[in-house]
């Protein structure tokens, strides 16, 4: 998931929350047209005007937040698979190594963690809008009504479905680890056959061995089928707001 992707589904509930909060409140929100602009704002990727009424500016942070989380998600995640053991992961040789299991194993539960501080982060947005609407001026009623309609449009939308794709990705994380404190348990019965296989001197350990290894690869289609749903129903969000290609890319 990217920082544009996740920003596009924040906005979409945004919008929709403002044109409840418009009507009745005294805090001036941006039309639309600008949502673009302002992220682009919050990205560092444009100058921020003269002119930044409050309400800009609290939805400018709000945005602002998710971009910095999810650079650093990223950032984080790439670290794992480009650089630490799990470049070299389900390949053979990395359950047959001396010592190599438990490595991957120290680093799954490293991306098990930074999926749950990703998740965190997420469930806490409204919050984090809270704050800058108060900061921005915003009277707690006029907060507590923007917060409501917020999270109204939150729940079982794109932030949900966010959310259930990382915690699919925690579940085929404990799924890998699974296999590999196994194969670490039964190094001296497994043993590498070429570049691209394993032998077994135990059919007991192969038939174990091939049933954690066929749930780590279901669950690891769960996780990839929900990572596709939440794309396809952004990129229709980021069509409903016109906000491509700044967003598409």
């Amino acid at each position: 998931m990217n920082q544009k992707t996740l920003t596009a589904c924040a906005i979409l509930a945004l919008m929709i929350a403002i044109g409840a909060y418009w009507r009745s409140h005294r805090l001036t929100f941006p039309p639309e047209s600008e949502m673009p602009q302002i992220l682009r704002e919050a990205e560092g990727t444009a100058p921020i005007p003269d002119a930044d009424p409050r309400g800009r500016r609290a939805l400018r942070e709000s945005f602002r937040f998710l971009v910095d989380e999810n650079k650093k998600y990223q950032a984080d995640a790439d670290r794992h698979f480009m650089y630490g053991r799990l470049n070299s992961l389900m390949y053979p040789s990395s359950f047959t190594s001396a010592g190599t299991p438990q490595q991957i194993i120290s680093e799954l539960q490293e991306l098990k963690e930074l999926d749950q501080r990703h998740l965190r982060a997420l469930q806490n947005f409204p919050e984090i809008f809270r704050k800058n609407l108060s900061s921005a001026g915003a009277s707690a009623g006029d907060v507590s009504v923007f917060e409501s309609a917020m999270r109204k449009q939150l729940s079982g939308g794109a932030l949900d479905e966010g959310s259930h794709a990382i915690e699919l990705d925690m579940n085929w994380i404990d799924a890998a680890i699974e296999l590999y404190q196994y194969a670490s348990e039964n190094q001296g019965h497994i043993s590498g056959r070429g570049a691209y296989g394993l032998s077994f001197d135990s059919e007991d350990v192969r038939l174990r061995f091939q049933e954690i290894s066929q749930k780590a690869e279901q669950l690891g289609r769960e996780r990839d089928q929900a990572a596709t749903a939440f794309t396809d129903r952004q990129a229709r969000n980021r069509s409903q707001m016109r906000l491509w290609p700044q967003l598409a890319n």
